[in-house]
């Protein structure tokens, strides 16, 4: 007993200085009446005993008292996590009811349960359209799309995640909205396995970008642009050339024509003057006709040659700037659109390469022309880039080369330059937006970053090097043809 407090002050003490962890206190007393035991039970005590006490009692007591703390430690526990997944709960309806982002429950069949109005709207859809149960991926996805969600699909059942992708769906309006999903598995209050989607609406971002491709495009053009004025003047200046020959020379043409329209007219009187006969042998003199019939069909070859190489350069330009606004692929030739992009980069690589083609038998491929052309000419920019610092001060050329092939399902296009080569401590940032070993005002350093995005994000294809120092480098594209990557592919390393 402590010193001026009694058991029931003992027991109050300990209550107020010990809230944790909880103390089983047993008060043993030689009071034994029953208001002795109830003002003991309210000062603290949990258990009460009087003496003489049973030592057998007393530990069988304690046991009780060791059994409810060890009960109220896992009440305490449950409780705590209770609390912890309410707080969980709370937050993520918080985020569903946000609607800064759509989110969409189905079952791993594609049929829609559940979705937040975020979702809905950005579908255009009402909940009552949902409840309905007619809501279904596969008919709010375009059939371009297909092949990449059954992989998606795939890739959940395998692992519970499906890792971001872009895509299309179809509004109720039947317009297009292009989305960034990401999706998860979770269980079912019955214990079914369901998909839960994050869809975030990036149509905004894509017109960006569009814009941004295009201007970087036309910047691309625009620096080109010297150059095909020089290209553009050549021939141009030929055509002019030969024109005003034909025009001094037709005056002579004229007026020898004149002298035998003359010896036509005497002939049908008669005899000939022999006046007239030497008129008109003077004005064949005078005209050089020797001279001229053989030399204006000549200039005038030249001249059809000048202009087809106008037309040429005028249409390899049209068909490298056309801004595809349709966000379907296309069919298209990809051998035509890389003769078009040589034409288009003639001036920037004639002086520093020689270029050499061999163009594989092609199918048609499904894709963004417009934005290809664009990553072909970055890709043979670079390479003459790569030549010229390798040949500079030595009066050579170096060689481009572009080849194009089909691979079952896919086709390659490969651009190679006898260049510096890329050092090892860079090529893993080659492909990084901004980066760039150019000198200021030749390179922006989105060349390439540009070019990845096209080939990967919008043509679910690949984009790789091969590179030796001093030797050169080699890109491949590697497309799809029907424009989705089958499941099966596997991405060349």
């Amino acid at each position: 007993m402590m010193p001026e407090l009694d058991g029931p002050g003992v027991c109050m003490r300990i209550r107020k200085q010990h809230e944790r962890p909880y103390i089983h206190i047993v008060l043993l007393t030689s009071r034994s009446s029953k208001q002795d035991v109830v003002t003991g039970l309210e000062a603290g005590a949990d258990d009460y005993m009087t003496k003489p006490w049973d030592p057998a009692e007393l530990t069988a007591r304690l046991r009780v008292g060791q059994r409810i703390l060890q009960l109220e430690d896992r009440l305490t526990g449950r409780k705590q996590t209770e609390e912890a997944l309410r707080r969980s709960e709370l937050r993520v309806q918080r985020l569903v009811d946000s609607n800064i982002i759509g989110i969409a429950i189905g079952d791993l069949g594609g049929k829609l349960i559940d979705a937040n109005a975020a979702f809905l709207g950005l579908l255009g859809y009402t909940r009552e359209e949902l409840l309905s149960g007619n809501m279904h991926w596969d008919n709010m996805t375009p059939p371009e799309y297909l092949d990449r969600d059954q992989r998606a699909v795939e890739q959940l059942r395998n692992t519970g995640v499906a890792a971001p992708w872009e895509k299309e769906c179809f509004r109720k309006d039947g317009s297009r909205v292009s989305i960034l999903i990401g999706v998860v598995t979770v269980l079912s209050a019955q214990g079914d396995a369901e998909s839960v989607a994050f869809v975030l609406d990036i149509s905004e971002r894509k017109r960006l970008e569009q814009k941004l491709r295009h201007a970087q495009k036309l910047e691309a053009v625009g620096s080109l642009a010297a150059g095909m004025a020089h290209e553009i003047n050549t021939p141009i200046q030929f055509v002019g050339d030969n024109a005003r020959f034909l025009q001094d020379s037709f005056h002579g043409i004229a007026d020898m024509i004149d002298r035998y329209e003359e010896l036509c007219e005497e002939a049908d009187k008669g005899a000939v003057r022999k006046e007239l006969l030497e008129r008109a042998r003077a004005a064949r003199e005078k005209a050089d006709w020797v001279y001229l019939r053989r030399d204006v069909p000549n200039a005038l070859e030249q001249m059809l040659d000048g202009v087809g190489r106008v037309a040429t350069i005028v249409r390899a330009m049209k068909e490298f700037s056309h801004l595809n606004q349709s966000v379907e692929k296309t069919a298209a030739d990809l051998n035509k659109a890389l003769e078009s992009t040589l034409v288009v980069a003639r001036n920037e690589l004639k002086y520093v390469a020689e270029v050499e083609t061999n163009y594989g038998e092609l199918p048609l491929v499904m894709c963004h022309l417009g934005d290809l052309n664009q990553v072909f000419l970055n890709l043979l920019v670079n390479a003459a880039h790569a030549i010229g610092d390798a040949v500079k001060g030595t009066g050579e050329k170096g060689r481009i080369g572009v080849r194009t092939k089909q691979e079952g399902e896919w086709v390659e296009i490969a651009i190679s330059d006898t260049g510096t080569g890329v050092p090892e401590r860079i090529r893993e940032r080659i492909f990084d937006p901004f980066f760039t070993t150019k000198e200021v005002g030749k390179g922006s350093g989105q060349g390439l970053a540009l070019a990845r995005a096209i080939v990967m994000e919008k043509h679910e294809g690949t984009l790789t090097f091969e590179t030796e120092v001093g030797k050169g480098t080699t890109f491949y594209v590697r497309l799809p043809v029907n424009g989705a990557r089958e499941a099966k592919e596997m991405v060349a390393s």
